[in-house]
């Protein structure tokens, strides 16, 4: 397995150097699989978007001839350097797991944006995602029908030797359904992918049409079948309000919302009795499991503890991670991403992600992008209400941006 792991590691490497652009926007894309795959100990998100870094600074950024300075979300870079780079030396914790997050989440959108310079790369990127989307629905069908999951059964068993953890839910129901994790290493990051996609596409295939729309239409209710199977409620709370983004008031006066309407109405029964129960999970959750607003309290409460012992600079990167062994009855998995930041990088980094979140949303609405806005809030939401693993989400606005700036908003559907 090792043999394998690093041939496909070899692979990435080798063909970042040939074919930059192409390998940019696959590692993107295969995120969720390369973030599995371990090697050393460490994720292949430690190696290959380090390597990309390195190759642009040493070779790519005179051949791609694009204004570095020009990327938008620079702000969003600096202000997590600066937590991390200030954390690190107070903690004297500064390695290569922090070099590797940041290239993997923060600096990979904004390669990604150096490759994307004709609507050739934009389709590549667009249909090989749509592509990554199929896979993930189709096996996340076949593990609901079966009742089993064989590729998390393998994860599981070389869990932390060639895989990074994965959620155990073999078995697991929530109601009515069983948990679906599908390629994924846990539900709730099935579920982010799931439903970031899920408004990626509908948003863009409703502005410019890359493929048939009856394939987008297929693809797009296999992703919300998939958001619904996971049974996440984080992943429910921000795939309603990325939602949003398709509210427009002529909707309401459309022949198709009123056959929606008429069909909503049909089967209102079932669906008030499902939402009453999945409303009464958030405050009780002995019929369901999970963590209800006591635990989250508690867990909160923990959090602001273990920070205090280091208010300004926090404990440093990893410290949430020792404390959800040592202290896993009480913090479980920290199932927020605000409670990793306070213990790990204090008041600074409260502040730095803050401010990392809210600037793509007001450049987006002082580029009229406002779709895309409900698209981030819906990020934002997942991860404050779930430990799940980080996604370079600014990836999507800078689709978005890219495309506008490329004119396929402007342009007739094909």
């Amino acid at each position: 397995m090792t043999i394998i792991i690093f041939a496909i590691l070899l692979f990435f490497m080798v063909g970042l150097v040939y074919n930059y652009k192409k390998f940019v926007l696959l590692t993107v894309i295969f995120y969720p699989w390369l973030y599995l795959l371990l090697l050393g100990g460490r994720s292949l998100l430690s190696y290959i978007p380090l390597w990309a870094v390195l190759l642009y600074f040493l070779r790519e950024r005179h051949r791609l001839k694009v204004k570095a300075n020009q990327y938008p979300f620079w702000i969003c870079v600096y202000v997590i350097l600066l937590s991390s780079l200030l954390t690190g030396i107070y903690n004297s914790k500064f390695g290569f797991s922090i070099v590797g997050d940041l290239c993997s989440i923060w600096i990979l959108p904004f390669l990604c944006w150096t490759c994307l310079q004709s609507e050739k790369h934009i389709m590549y990127f667009l249909k090989m995602s749509f592509i990554m989307c199929a896979i993930a629905v189709i096996y996340g069908l076949y593990e609901e029908v079966i009742q089993y999951n064989p590729i998390n059964v393998l994860f599981q068993r070389y869990e932390n030797v060639y895989f990074a953890h994965v959620e155990t839910r073999i078995g697991a129901n929530r109601y009515g359904f069983q948990q679906v994790t599908s390629i994924f290493s846990s539900r709730d990051f099935c579920g982010l992918y799931c439903t970031l996609y899920f408004l990626f596409i509908g948003y863009i295939q409703n502005k410019y049409q890359i493929v048939e729309k009856r394939l987008a239409t297929i693809l797009m209710i296999g992703l919300l079948s998939i958001v619904v199977l996971t049974t996440a409620r984080s992943v429910y709370m921000g795939f309603i309000i990325g939602c949003l983004l398709f509210v427009n008031p002529k909707t309401f006066k459309s022949k198709r919302f009123l056959v929606v309407l008429i069909v909503g109405i049909f089967f209102l029964p079932t669906i008030v009795d499902y939402l009453a129960e999945v409303v009464n999970s958030f405050t009780s959750t002995s019929s369901i499991g999970g963590s209800d607003s006591s635990l989250r309290k508690q867990q909160l409460l923990f959090s602001i503890d273990q920070m205090m012992k280091s208010p300004v600079f926090g404990n440093g990167v990893g410290f949430t991670t020792a404390m959800t062994k040592l202290r896993s009855n009480i913090i479980y998995g920290a199932e927020s991403i605000w409670f990793r930041v306070m213990m790990d990088y204090g008041l600074i980094g409260i502040v730095c992600y803050v401010t990392a979140f809210c600037y793509p949303l007001y450049f987006l609405f002082k580029k009229k992008l406002y779709g895309c806005i409900f698209l981030v809030l819906s990020y934002i939401v997942i991860q404050s209400m779930t430990s799940c693993p980080a996604y370079p989400y600014l990836v999507l606005p800078v689709i978005f941006l890219k495309m506008s700036d490329l004119g396929f908003f402007g342009a007739k559907k094909k």
